[in-house]
């Protein structure tokens, strides 16, 4: 049996899903996705995390 969990990109607008065996943080990094390293609950799409990316290092900054 396999279980699959859909990943949604929480990207403004984005409405991109892929699907992963499982809910881990390395299988989302494997599927090419990336999660947000201040909060664990929001995941991006390859064509939005440079945005996202961005973003994050501004407001390091």
């Amino acid at each position: 049996m396999t279980i699959t969990t859909n990943v949604t990109c929480d990207g403004l607008n984005c409405h991109a899903e892929t699907e992963i065996e499982d809910a881990y943080d390395s299988s989302v990094h494997a599927a090419g996705w990336h999660v947000d390293p201040n909060n664990g609950w929001n995941h991006y799409c390859s064509r939005c995390w440079p945005a996202v990316k961005k973003e994050l290092e501004e407001e390091d900054a």
